[in-house]
């Protein structure tokens, strides 16, 4: 686990600065220029590709393919070369931006979105920490019977279509995508997306991690916890089928509760009737220790909304400072 630093520290300086459009195209630019500096690492081909003087070096390469809109390449190619009201300038063909672009490897556009949104500042914080909202959602793309693992046949004899699935970290205070992590459309890992984005974060201790239903889970939350981020999950209520219904607690009224659990994938141990042991499939938990079970402790707020029905959240936040009043605030 790592160690755990002050969170209030870190996004001090932040809070003296100003993002204008200006320096946001400034940074942009300058995150541009450096990938293109180190080209040779995002190619397929670090020897040869984009080695010798083009017309489509890499940075003009990442340049237009932000400036995209949704229009045919070749108007894509004309509009970015040939402006209006600027100078003519030669139009480089359909098959070499094809083939200048298959040189580039999807690291170099995850590197240039990284080095973007990193460079940015936060401006707005609550209570000393960043606010990250994790969710996911499902994106059909244009047909390409090549890209058979994007591939989605709903049902035999239907035309198959293509479709990927992005998860995304997103700053709601400050409106930046932090993070983001896109797999084949047949491929739902919402869960493993997450944990993949928070051991991404630089200071995971200075932010809390947003999740709806559905990442909720004794996988989630422990890797969270080893990761020092502090989260707040919603998470189905203790009569559901949800993962807290293991834990045997009466599902009346409010409640603060410390949890302390020891996960285990042995029956033996539950069959001994002891409460202190929860039941998980080996399958999907990852963080065994050597004697192949795992103690879990995490904070359990069930809070009754104003209509009547219970809203459960799961976190570390500190009672101290998060109280279940503050919470409902959060949340409502």
């Amino acid at each position: 686990m790592r160690n755990v630093a002050p969170a209030t520290d870190y996004y001090k300086e932040a809070h003296d600065m100003k993002i204008t459009p200006t320096i946001a195209k400034r940074k942009l630019n300058s995150a541009i220029s450096a990938v293109s500096d180190v080209s040779w690492m995002y190619s397929k081909d670090p020897e040869s590709d984009f080695t010798r003087e083009r017309k489509l070096p890499m940075n003009s390469m990442l340049h237009m393919l932000l400036k995209f809109s949704g229009k045919s390449l070749q108007s894509e190619l004309s509009a970015f070369y040939s402006p209006p009201g600027k100078t003519y300038r030669r139009i480089p063909t359909k098959s070499a931006f094809t083939q200048q672009r298959q040189k580039l490897l999807w690291e170099g556009c995850y590197t240039l979105f990284r080095t973007f949104t990193d460079s940015l500042p936060c401006l707005s914080l609550f209570e000393g920490y960043r606010l990250l909202a994790c969710d996911g959602s499902s994106v059909c793309i244009p047909r390409n019977k090549k890209e058979e693992k994007y591939s989605i046949v709903t049902k035999e004899g239907y035309r198959a279509y293509n479709m990927l699935n992005i998860n995304g970290l997103y700053d709601v205070m400050n409106r930046i995508y932090v993070d983001a992590v896109i797999d084949p459309g047949a491929q739902r890992r919402e869960i493993a997306a997450l944990i993949t984005m928070v051991n991404h974060l630089d200071h995971p201790e200075s932010s809390i991690v947003l999740a709806d239903r559905g990442y909720e889970s004794f996988r989630t939350i422990s890797h969270l916890i080893e990761s020092t981020v502090k989260f707040v999950i919603r998470a189905k209520d203790l009569d559901s089928n949800g993962f807290l219904h293991t834990l045997h607690l009466p599902p009346e009224g409010e409640i603060d509760i410390d949890v302390n659990k020891i996960l285990t994938h042995s029956r033996r141990r539950i069959y001994e009737n002891d409460d202190r042991y929860v039941w998980v499939h080996r399958r999907v938990f990852d963080l065994w220790d050597s004697d192949e079970k795992y103690s879990i402790h995490f904070r359990l707020v069930r809070i009754k909304l104003d209509d009547g029905n219970y809203e459960c959240l799961v976190t570390n936040l500190p009672r101290d400072k998060f109280s279940m009043k503050k919470l409902k605030n959060f949340i409502t």
